[in-house]
């Protein structure tokens, strides 16, 4: 019996990695789903530690704020920060009931997700798994949007046709969105080229790459295309630093080249569409509006901003142009500061440089000790930055789908950062 208590938490972290499993291999498809699996992995998480602790708790109720402590891990104290900015933002707000629901079932829901990584993925073997269900989605989501785009101009799994203006969408509701998840996942492919020893092997991630540039290309989303490109451009450089091999150089000339290749070829087969695409109506103008009229939000409340998620009843109060009716600001930066102050932004944004000095660490060990899987952090690290270079030119940080994506990255990349640290 003792023994069996004992397996408890073990057994609850099994279940909460499946819940985990299923949200990345459902993300692109259903929000329903992802929010299932967050609440349901939750209620297993408090479960296990009311098991783990409630002995404890029961000789001192004291100890309960011990027990539902989140794991430990570099970016909790620039989370913690953040996350009390985001209070007082919500208590100075006018629209303070909304902005606590939203702070609890959007921002919570972010680092619900980094944290149950951090805990209940515990090997090396366990994160290799989530990448391959990540992967294997991200693969069938490139070949759905070629195939909407292409043949049958519908989704392939739920039938959702191709945007009003003929892009690809895939499973998503916009191109943008479809765009901003391919961008995110073609860095990650890239470095499973590196990772890989076997040439057969390299040269089948080297088509899925094309495969997924391709699907990215027919989404027309340019904020996409330059973020997937400033993913590729940190991995190279990062890679190099720490290499410092000169095969390194011919691997990437190659793979340069044939994504060079997988863009021209996909452009040349339907001319007429591709041109009248990219001489859509320019949206440079329309969003630069609308950043100037959120600045001026930032202006009235520069410290906290004007409550969590409450950018789209504000705006209509600062908006100079009646056509400028977005539902969010396009900029997920100037979004974040209207909402959650300057000091919010700069909490968000240390967040992410403690992320990436923990990743220049295992840079100047990577010469050193050979460790393979720092080719996936590097990997999942350019991720974040494509992720984080689309964000300025679209507001995927408050998509359901994107926002819990980005923070499902984080936790990736925190936690191959631990293990490679324990590891060497």
């Amino acid at each position: 019996m003792p023994k069996l208590i004992n397996n408890i938490p073990q057994r609850i972290d099994g279940l909460i990695r499946v819940f985990i499993y299923i949200l990345a291999f459902w993300l692109p498809y259903s929000p329903a789903v992802i929010e299932s699996c967050v609440i349901i992995a939750v209620v297993l998480w408090i479960v296990k530690r009311l098991a783990v602790h409630w002995n404890l708790i029961k000789k001192d109720a004291r100890h309960i704020f011990k027990a539902f402590a989140p794991p430990a891990s570099s970016l909790n104290r620039p989370i913690a920060v953040f996350l009390i900015i985001c209070i007082l933002s919500i208590v100075s707000s006018a629209f303070w009931q909304s902005a606590l629901g939203d702070f609890i079932t959007k921002i919570m829901e972010w680092f619900a997700i980094y944290w149950l990584i951090q805990e209940s993925f515990t090997s090396k073997r366990q994160i290799f798994v989530l990448l391959g269900v990540t992967f294997f989605t991200a693969i069938s989501t490139a070949v759905d949007a070629i195939l909407q785009f292409s043949i049958l101009g519908k989704d392939l799994f739920y039938g959702y046709p191709v945007s009003p203006d003929g892009r690809a969408t895939a499973g998503f509701k916009a191109p943008s969105g479809l765009g901003a998840y391919l961008a995110s996942i073609i860095p990650l492919t890239l470095s499973l080229i590196f990772y890989s020893r076997n040439k057969m092997a390299k040269t089948g991630f080297l088509v899925v790459l094309g495969v997924m540039v391709w699907a990215l290309m027919l989404t027309f989303t340019r904020g996409a295309w330059t973020g997937a490109f400033a993913g590729i451009l940190v991995f190279v450089l990062i890679y190099l630093i720490g290499s410092k091999r000169i095969e390194t150089a011919k691997t990437f000339l190659l793979a340069l080249v044939f994504l060079i290749m997988t863009i021209a070829f996909p452009l040349m087969l339907n001319t007429e569409k591709t041109l009248k695409m990219i001489k859509r109506s320019n949206t440079i103008a329309w969003r630069l509006e609308i950043w100037q009229d959120s600045m001026r939000m930032i202006k009235d409340r520069p410290l906290f901003g004007h409550g969590v998620n409450t950018f789209m009843p504000v705006f209509q109060s600062y908006r100079r142009q009646i056509h400028n009716y977005p539902t969010y600001a396009h900029n997920c930066f100037i979004q974040l500061a209207s909402d959650v102050g300057l000091l919010g932004l700069a909490a968000f944004g240390w967040i992410f440089l403690r992320l990436f000095l923990d990743v220049s660490c295992q840079i100047r060990t990577m010469a050193l000790e050979r460790e393979r899987m720092i080719f996936l952090g590097l990997g999942v690290s350019a991720s974040i930055a494509a992720y984080l270079v689309h964000s300025f030119f679209d507001t995927s940080l408050f998509s359901l789908q994107l926002g819990v994506y980005l923070w499902f990255l984080v936790g990736i990349q925190s936690k191959i950062n631990f293990l490679v640290a324990e590891r060497t």
